[in-house]
């Protein structure tokens, strides 16, 4: 998993969080790409690693395959010794689950959880292939020409129709895509969020009138966000190769480098449709100019006052409280900062901006600041506590509360000390 994979797994996970939020029911799903020309080729590099052969020309290459292969071969030393056809199969297979199991393992850590892992495989093992076929042939927009099937995109803005089936029987990615799509759809699921990267933009057209084609309507049913190309800056050089990988930057290496909490904030605070340059000396670093930082302080900070009340004995019990005694300005401004929190969730959800938490809750924390510098919460030294101390104090309160439901809604921890 690279570092494009990284960015829509921060955004996609918090997007998930937010239009939850909002109220709608959402699942997660990671479709694998799980059969095919690329899952053979995976195979062979395997095989040719365990027996010391060159990677073939279209083959998997960097120290993670070489290491796969020596784990493999391990665990089942007679797998070198089977005939090539059923020892490229097995290495395969064996390849497959070890590289799904430390996805699952590496998302699960970055705090992205899905719901349901759905293999491309079961779509054709199941029939769920022929049957999305069925599905666009009643809606009368498969035709066959040349001896191959085809569905007719271009009735709905496509720039050109797809192959459905080639001529020599096989089918092709867009037939797995078209059945997947419908699986979905009579799963019950009345709008499909597809999170694809910045080299995808044409695939856009092509899944809008695959909806259409299925009879559906497109505007309604189907989205489609783009992620733009993410670049990783160290020391002022930008990061390219991965010692393990060989030609990428892997999620595993940047949590490692940045952490949780920085990468996932940092990934999520800005649009997904705009490139992103992060820094890494920058966004790691504990300084009030680092959003992630400034936020998760003021939350640090709010829950010290909390615990400083409670060892001074302060109770608040909001039956009670008086909030007309709240009317310095800071407090206005800050009782207003709250309120828009459902607003801001309401919006981004619509909107699917994740960025929006981001930016309400850096402006918050700077509210709060500039309340606290101003109003005193707690007693000092002798004096004893007043309405107006309880009244700052379930504001502060309150402020906690919503700093820590927006950071959770883009899976970055709250602190209680920093």
């Amino acid at each position: 998993m690279h570092i494009g994979h990284t960015r829509w797994a921060a955004v996609g996970d918090a997007l998930a969080r937010v239009l939850i939020a909002a109220g709608a029911k959402v699942t997660r799903e990671f479709y694998t790409n799980d059969r095919g020309t690329q899952m053979d080729s995976f195979g062979a590099s395997l095989m040719a690693a365990a027996q010391g052969e060159p990677t073939p020309d279209d083959g998997y290459h960097g120290a993670y395959v070489t290491e796969l292969a020596q784990t493999i071969a391990d665990a089942d030393p007679a797998i070198t010794s089977l005939p090539r056809d059923e020892q490229l199969v097995a290495f395969r297979e064996a390849g497959y689950e070890h590289q799904l199991t430390e996805q699952r393992e590496q998302l699960d850590a970055f705090r992205t959880h899905f719901d349901v892992w759905f293999s491309e495989r079961s779509l054709h093992d199941s029939g769920a292939v022929e049957h999305g076929l069925d599905v666009l042939k009643q809606q009368g927009h498969v035709f066959e020409t040349d001896g191959a099937v085809w569905m007719r995109t271009t009735d709905f803005g496509d720039d050109k129709d797809r192959v459905l089936i080639r001529s020599n029987g096989d089918y092709t990615y867009f037939a797995s895509d078209t059945a997947y799509y419908v699986n979905k759809r009579e799963r019950g699921f009345d709008l499909c969020i597809y999170l694809l990267g910045a080299d995808h933009h044409g695939y856009v057209g092509r899944l809008k009138a695959m909806a259409a084609c299925a009879g559906d309507q497109p505007d309604r049913n189907l989205q489609v966000l783009i992620g733009q190309l993410v670049k990783i800056l160290k020391d002022g050089e930008e990061l390219k190769l991965s010692k393990r990988a060989g030609t990428l930057v892997t999620l595993q290496e940047l949590v490692d480098l940045i952490g949780v909490d920085s990468l996932r904030y940092s990934l999520t605070r800005y649009p997904t449709d705009s490139p992103l340059t992060l820094d890494v000396d920058e966004i790691t670093r504990q300084a009030s100019d680092n959003p992630v930082f400034y936020v998760q302080y003021a939350h640090a900070r709010l829950s010290s006052i909390l615990r400083n009340a409670t060892d001074l004995g302060l109770a608040v019990d909001p039956a009670t409280l008086d909030a007309s005694l709240l009317s310095h300005e800071r407090e206005g401004t800050l009782l207003r900062a709250l309120a828009e929190f459902p607003r801001v969730v309401a919006k981004a959800a619509e909107l699917r901006e994740p960025h929006r938490v981001a930016r309400y809750l850096e402006e918050t924390a700077s509210t709060f600041h500039k309340f606290y510098d101003e109003c005193r919460v707690l007693p000092m030294g002798d004096e004893d506590a007043t309405d107006l101390h309880r009244a700052r104090l379930m504001l502060t309160a309150a402020t906690r509360i919503v700093l820590r439901n927006g950071l959770d809604l883009l899976g970055v921890d709250a602190p209680e000390r920093m």
